[in-house]
């Protein structure tokens, strides 16, 4: 079974901030992709018109996991989404609670005590139930960064693990440490420290070196027991990445890779308004952004969303026009 969706989107609509907007850069030297995760790669809708299931989750909705987990994680969504999705709340106020809540969510998860396998086992489980799906031309979109050596920086607010299993799932193994060896996937996301996982944890350890050593993890043919619940979860790592920190998370990797005086060229995607400030601090030459909008067309807000973004999909649309901007730039 495919985790990518298998059909364009039939109501294809996308609209332009401007009529002149270009799909072309003027200049390709330091390009970087940055984009959200969760319902920006992935569909919010399958083909039931059901909603997905995103990272977070994967985990929430396990049929193993306790009920107690369940409905505490049900309880904290009740209480505190309405400060992710209010923008006329005050903003420290949201950015207070949006910590708490995440923080509350990851203490629960680690007390539900699971490891590397078991998460494995919970993506399997959404898989088959059709509750995840990326969008048509997430896996192309894959080949034309591997094939022109595109750097893609990821920024979530999801769980890293996840988030990496399911990449592995669409593209395979082989090409996914293609682009960690090459340097050309970074994630930034929640991430969880498991017991006698030392190497893992070693905070000398940069950022791609822990992606590989990951996804090598994830391979379920290997000879080391990951079952062993001596390989269960002890705690998450800090700091947490949430709406309102993702641009400091941003910040240290491009100090890490050095970029920080650089002027960069940037396509950025989202599905959150507030998504593309993760990137407010990078100094650009061109930045062009490609907004996923997959609630009501009627509710779109046309004005807020082109006061940031350049390009919005509606629909909860695919990925072509996303490739139709790589391929014009650099299929030369």
């Amino acid at each position: 079974m495919s985790i990518e969706f298998p059909f364009p989107s039939k109501e294809k609509k996308i609209i332009y901030s401007s009529q002149n907007f270009s799909k072309k850069f003027k200049n390709l030297n330091n390009f970087f992709i940055f984009a959200d995760y969760d319902e920006t790669f992935t569909k919010r809708f399958n083909n039931l018109n059901e909603r997905n299931i995103v990272t977070f989750g994967v985990i929430e909705n396990f049929s193993m996991i306790s009920n107690d987990f369940k409905k505490y994680a049900n309880f904290l969504a009740n209480k505190f989404r309405i400060y992710e999705s209010d923008f006329n709340l005050d903003f420290n106020l949201r950015n207070e609670k949006l910590f708490e809540w995440y923080d509350l969510c990851l203490k629960a998860m680690v007390k539900e005590n699971f490891n590397r396998n078991k998460l494995k086992e919970m993506l399997n489980e959404c898989i088959k139930k059709n509750k995840i799906y990326f969008r048509f031309g997430v896996k192309k979109f894959f080949d034309i960064i591997i094939k022109f050596k595109l750097p893609l920086i990821l920024i979530s607010g999801g769980i890293k693990e996840i988030i990496i299993m399911e990449i592995v799932e669409l593209i395979g193994n082989e090409k996914y440490n293609f682009l960690i060896d090459n340097n050309l996937l970074f994630i930034i996301a929640n991430s969880f420290i498991f017991k006698n996982e030392n190497n893992l944890n070693n905070e000398n350890k940069n950022l791609n070196n822990e992606n590989k050593n990951l996804t090598n993890e994830n391979n379920l043919n290997k000879e080391n027991n990951l079952n062993n619940e001596n390989n269960n979860v002890i705690d998450y790592k800090k700091p947490i990445v949430y709406t309102f920190y993702k641009n400091l998370s941003v910040n240290n990797l491009i100090k890490e890779l050095k970029l920080n005086e650089l002027k960069l060229n940037v396509l950025f995607m989202g599905d959150n308004l507030n998504d593309i400030d993760a990137i407010k601090d990078i100094k650009f030459e061109e930045k062009k952004s490609i907004f996923f909008y997959n609630k009501e067309i009627e509710n779109f807000p046309e004005k807020e969303c082109f006061k940031k973004y350049d390009i919005a999909i509606l629909n909860d649309g695919d990925f072509e026009i996303v490739n139709e901007i790589l391929l014009n730039n650099f299929n030369l």
